[in-house]
């Protein structure tokens, strides 16, 4: 397969999780068990059943990167597997997702053509890929799958997506105070091979580094992004509740899990 007709997961693993305290103070998150199995293992797993994905890269904080090697290990894909250290031992050293992000795309050999999965390593997906997957060779632009927020949408908690009639964004506003429509982008995105020189112009110029919701925000105004609902469960693992509900939801999927 081309590498114009594949992507390349890039898992970004590399946070604190103060949040979740005391689960992991001494584990990383996406290293959690959920239905049996660490969590990054279904983020993983997932992308690698679309038959899509060339090669995977996780990147991990200094604190957790040999828990990460010693997962890496453990895994039975024949597909290249590398895990980056970003040199953070603590949170106030975090480099910041998008710089986590550039990290990966200049320290891992990529087939020329090939698109990327920027996937949080947080962020359990309970539905197929293989459509955005698809979708995104299909067209060869930028996309991005979304939820609809049932209900009233809360301020300052999302990335809110404004989509036209044809699917393409007008604009992507990271956690805004006035929300206007159901619409959220969640720590997922497929996009070109463009996205190394895009993102160097973004954090050369001062972008805001942490979420890369701002990043994409900033990219909808420049090129087409598309976006696509999905239909499915979604879990963003960030906080207890959101872990049990995850847990819940995949119970009878694994063993128990040893960290509860």
């Amino acid at each position: 397969m081309s590498g114009a007709h594949t992507l390349h997961l890039v898992v970004l693993a590399a946070g604190f999780a103060t949040r979740l305290y005391p689960l992991t103070e001494h584990r990383a998150k996406p290293l959690l068990e959920v239905g049996g199995r660490p969590l990054l293992s279904h983020v993983v797993d997932g992308w690698l059943a679309t038959a899509t994905v060339h090669g995977v890269t996780v990147v991990s904080n200094a604190r957790f990167h040999d828990d990460f090697v010693r997962w890496r290990a453990g895994c039975t894909t024949a597909l290249p597997v590398e895990v980056l250290d970003d040199g953070a031992h603590t949170p106030a050293e975090a480099l910041g997702a998008l710089r986590d992000l550039r990290l990966a795309l200049w320290n891992t050999r990529i087939p020329a053509g090939a698109g990327y999965v920027v996937a949080g390593g947080d962020n359990l997906l309970d539905f197929d890929l293989a459509p955005f997957a698809r979708r995104y060779l299909a067209t060869r632009r930028t996309l991005l799958p979304l939820r609809r927020v049932e209900g009233p949408v809360p301020p300052r908690t999302y990335a809110e997506a404004d989509l036209r009639e044809d699917g393409i964004l007008r604009a992507l506003r990271e956690k805004p105070d006035d929300p206007r429509t159901p619409y959220a982008a969640i720590c997922l995105y497929l996009v070109p091979p463009a996205l190394r020189e895009w993102l160097d112009r973004y954090l050369d110029a001062g972008g805001n580094p942490d979420s890369p919701g701002h990043f994409f925000a900033w990219l909808v105004d420049r090129e087409p992004v598309e976006g696509r609902v999905f239909a499915g469960r979604w879990f963003d693992i960030g906080t207890p509740e959101t872990l049990a509900a995850a847990r819940r939801a995949f119970a009878g999927r694994g063993v128990p899990p040893r960290d509860a």
